[in-house]
């Protein structure tokens, strides 16, 4: 999968370290939203940690049986270099 450029509107997703295992296996480990799109993720093991951007103080830690939903929000970020 090709990555967005920087000023693409476009949503990628990865997973970081996607272990399979017995019950839940690892087949969806990366992926692009479409616009309307969005990722919902239910949590099936003690701990799922979530960055919106990589940063890891930004982290979201989640536990089974949790969920979370990923999708653009509607309005855009614009970053003034100056």
């Amino acid at each position: 999968m090709d990555l967005p450029e920087a000023t693409s509107p476009r949503l990628t997703w990865f997973v970081r370290e996607p272990w399979p295992s017995p019950s839940t296996g690892a087949e969806l480990v990366a992926g692009a939203l479409a616009p309307d799109a969005a990722l919902e993720l239910g949590v099936e093991s003690e701990g799922l940690v979530v960055f919106g951007d990589g940063m890891e103080e930004d982290r979201l830690t989640l536990g089974w049986g949790q969920r979370v939903i990923v999708r653009r929000a509607p309005e855009v970020l614009r970053t003034v270099v100056a």
